[in-house]
């Protein structure tokens, strides 16, 4: 499952913490990340440039093994 979560893209390193509660903010809204890997993300008013944008964030996972891997997770956003 799901074992940390922040702001940002850098997958160099694995990430713990930032599971559920009051959510990670990004750069144009919070991103609430479950450790089943189910996540909602609440966009913050009038944040968005015309012509969109885009808010990533980075996890960790850990498989039965123990074994981690980290990726980016990118929220693509609208002005409208």
């Amino acid at each position: 499952g799901v074992v940390g979560v922040a702001a940002g893209s850098n997958t160099a390193s694995p990430v713990s913490g930032g599971l559920g509660g009051a959510g990670i903010a990004g750069t144009y809204g919070t991103l609430t990340l479950n450790a089943n890997g189910s996540y909602s993300y609440d966009g913050f008013a009038n944040a968005v440039p015309a012509g969109g944008a885009t808010d990533t964030f980075v996890y960790t996972i850990m498989d039965g093994d123990g074994d981690l891997s980290t990726t980016t997770l990118t929220i693509t956003l609208s002005d409208g």
